[in-house]
């Protein structure tokens, strides 16, 4: 059975079992290991602009400014108590626009105070 998929900004492709519109993102994968790579690849950066594929491979969405809230995790371990299956639900929820432009202000800020100590240098220095 084919699975929805979700694209992000980035190319990686993430074949998901359930959600990907509804706020959450629900996947499967193999190992601890494997969740961990996918996990660091949901960041603000990659979710600002993503596509969700249903199973026919047809756009079903196109969300932007989105950011990953939390996961939770759901285990599975066999008889020698080693960790054979693990699914993720991840909850991709809304950047909150007024906080990430401050954030923008504020670096933009620095920027411009650094260079405006650096011009007061040469010019005092030319006295």
């Amino acid at each position: 059975m084919e699975k929805d998929k979700i694209i992000l900004k980035d190319g990686t492709e993430l074949e998901i079992n359930q959600g990907g519109n509804t706020g959450m993102a629900v996947i499967s994968f193999n190992s601890l290991e494997e969740f961990v790579l996918t996990a660091k690849k949901l960041t603000p950066a990659n979710l600002e602009q993503y596509q969700l594929l249903n199973h026919a491979g047809l756009v079903a969405a196109n969300p932007e400014n989105k950011e990953c809230r939390s996961v939770g995790l759901d285990l599975t371990w066999d008889d020698a108590s080693k960790i054979t299956a693990v699914k993720a639900a991840f909850q991709i929820a809304d950047v909150d626009m007024v906080a990430k432009a401050i954030k923008e202000l504020q670096a933009g800020q620095e920027v411009q105070d650094g260079a405006i100590t650096e011009l007061a240098d040469v010019i005092g220095g030319a006295e």
